[in-house]
């Protein structure tokens, strides 16, 4: 079923927070989503001009099936993150460390969508090609002397953290080096540190996708 466009308007104008808002299609963003042969319409107010209206998915019969709680900062866009043949839902956030995003996702079993929780805890995430692991990369301050990678896998619509990576190169840091850990429910458990200067980690991110990709298994 085809969606009339004057019908999107008007659901959409009694759909967002604020039913006395005039929104008009010049100030949504608005993209079709097919799932297993059926059309759903993804919806939100365009950042920066009008935030009363979250991210809403409608399907054919103008229903809504899923409302975000949270506003996208910076848009959304289509991606299959989990490499299962469906396209999934990245809502980008601005934030001072960069690369902050929310994940929705469609539940083959309910038919529905559901948000990924913890997702914005990995920024940047990166899949390790031909697993079910990713890694993320994000600043931890320092003029980005010191930064944080998380290795992470989603389990039942939540992402999972099962060790990090840090490096902390700044001068003013007692302990400077790489740091491994395994993650466990209640704690971090070193496993690796090397003791070298910064300058032996200038191509950083190929050291994170080097190390996740010859050692990912160990942490699970």
């Amino acid at each position: 079923m085809k969606f009339e466009p004057l019908i999107i308007f008007c659901f959409i104008l009694f759909s967002c927070k604020n039913p006395s808002v005039n929104l008009d299609k010049s100030k949504l963003l608005i993209d079709t989503l097919n799932i297993e042969g059926n059309e759903f319409i993804v919806f939100q107010s365009y950042p920066g001009r009008d935030t009363s209206c979250n991210l809403t998915i409608i399907d054919s019969n103008k229903d809504t099936v899923y409302k975000h709680t949270n506003y996208a900062t910076n848009g959304f866009e289509f991606e299959d993150f989990d490499c299962d043949g469906i396209l999934d839902i990245r809502m980008n956030q601005l934030s001072n460390i960069g690369g902050i995003s929310e994940l929705i996702i469609f539940d083959k079993t309910r038919k529905s969508f559901k948000e990924v929780m913890n997702f914005t805890d990995f920024a940047d995430p990166e899949r390790i090609k031909n697993t079910e692991y990713w890694y993320s990369y994000q600043r931890r301050g320092c003029a980005d002397e010191n930064w944080e990678s998380k290795l992470f896998k989603i389990l039942n619509f939540e992402a999972i953290e099962m060790g990090s990576i840090d490096g902390i190169f700044c001068n003013s840091e007692s302990s400077k080096g790489i740091f491994i850990y395994k993650t466990t429910k209640d704690q971090r458990i070193k496993i690796h540190y090397e003791n070298k200067g910064s300058n032996e980690y200038v191509d950083r991110h190929k050291y994170i996708e080097d190390y996740w990709t010859r050692n990912f298994m160990k942490f699970d």
